[in-house]
């Protein structure tokens, strides 16, 4: 009998500082590839947000009845699920289920689309198209209105605060010179690396990378600026009959395990229990519909936000309900809820939220995040250290910054409307 190796995880890096992660299991049939560039929207001069977005559409080239690039044939040819996406500090793109002999051949893809090698007035002026479509969308969605007031309240005129797709009057003025420029700035082999999942070697990746990456020079990447947190109140009008409300506090992240440390908070504060503050403000604000609660994180900063979707209007009493009952939430209350729980239930909320070395879009993100892969990530046990590192964490989030604070009004003639 052949003995199978465990999975394994490795990270290596090419002279000129590309990086290649791989998480060998020879056990799967398929390998996931993830190519992933360290910019999003938070890059952007406010002239040309949305200019991420629009290049990461851009690059898999045109698609127009006439002609299709490489990329779609690829994925008609070869049955590829590829898919991308931008935030406000990462653009990634992703080719699943791949079989082993295809590897080499969608690293090249990889890399095809990440030179630019695709990119044409043809293939802007399709992506606008879709982007136009997708505008229309989120000009409609009212979560999407909601939490871009949250961020003009949190961060207000800095590009953290800018939505990712930008605005129509934006991206229209964005020309094929400007998207070359963008890529050239970014794109850089020091914000950017190759991470793979599944039954693949580490070795062969690597010479894969070297193959095609290597060509890239070494440029130094400049960090962006630090976040300034503000905090304050805003309101927004919606064609919608319930209200929602997004409060929101900051946070920092001084370690790796804190990310599983504000995931415990989010629980503790959700727990539905008689000492939790979820069911003080459930018995304090009638007809809530949702009521969410978790953490947010960026590269520099997070937010713990409360998102709760309510029958009734919110008004500032509505906010200073929330305020009160967070600052109740006090050591006596976190120890009442320790005595009630078990480690089997706080192994159940860290292993809902887990990082995994296995899927290649946490394992990216790890490595992006915190530069370390998921499985060296310390997971907090059940000890009296969580307990009191909760207190800490709960005391910095009531005692050091004031809230930011997003809720939304009826329109006028939405309530004309429904009389």
């Amino acid at each position: 009998m052949t003995a199978i190796s465990s999975p394994k995880t490795e990270i290596s890096e090419l002279s000129n500082s590309f990086k290649i992660i791989s998480h060998n299991d020879v056990r799967k049939k398929h390998t996931s590839l993830c190519l992933w560039i360290k910019t999003g929207s938070v890059r952007e001069p406010a002239t040309n947000n949305g200019i991420a977005h629009l290049l990461e559409h851009s690059l898999f080239g045109q698609y127009s009845k006439n002609q299709r690039s490489r990329v779609y044939e690829e994925i008609k040819n070869n049955d590829l699920k590829i898919r991308a996406f931008t935030t406000v500090e990462n653009t990634a793109f992703f080719i699943e289920h791949i079989k082993t002999t295809d590897i080499q051949n969608c690293v090249e893809l990889l890399w095809r689309i990440f030179s630019a090698e695709y990119l044409t007035s043809q293939s802007v002026k399709d992506a606008k198209s879709d982007i136009q479509k997708e505008l229309i969308s989120l000009s409609k969605d009212t979560d999407n209105k909601l939490f871009q007031a949250l961020n003009s309240a949190s961060f207000p005129n800095q590009t953290l605060a800018m939505p990712i797709a930008g605005s129509w009057e934006t991206v229209s003025k964005i020309h094929l010179e400007d998207l070359l420029k963008f890529q050239e700035k970014e794109y850089l082999a020091s914000n950017s690396f190759l991470c793979a999942s599944g039954n693949i070697h580490h070795q062969n990746l690597e010479e894969y990378a070297e193959k095609w990456f290597s060509s890239l020079t070494l440029k130094s990447y400049s960090q962006s600026a630090l976040p300034n947190w503000n905090g304050g109140l805003k309101s927004v009008s919606i064609d919608e009959e319930n209200s929602k409300l997004a409060f929101s506090l900051p946070f920092e992240i001084k370690k790796p395990c804190d990310f599983y440390y504000f995931w415990l908070v989010a629980f503790f504060l959700s727990f539905d229990h008689r000492f939790a503050f979820s069911s003080a403000l459930k018995n304090r604000l009638r007809d809530i519909i949702d009521l969410l609660i978790y953490p947010e994180f960026f590269n520099q900063i997070g937010r713990m936000h409360i998102y709760i979707k309510t029958a009734n209007p919110i008004t500032l009493d509505t906010i200073e309900i929330i305020k009160q009952e967070l600052n109740l939430f006090t050591q006596d209350k976190i120890e009442d809820l320790f005595a009630e729980l078990n480690e089997i239930e706080i192994n159940k909320a860290i292993n809902a939220v887990k990082l995994k070395d296995s899927r290649v879009e946490q394992l990216a993100m790890s490595v992006s995040a915190y530069g370390i892969i998921p499985s060296n990530i310390l997971i907090p046990q059940w000890t009296q250290n969580v307990q009191s590192k909760l207190k800490d964490l709960m005391s910095e989030l009531n005692n050091h910054h004031s809230p930011a604070v997003a809720y939304t009004k009826t329109s006028k003639k939405f309530r004309n409307k429904q009389q």
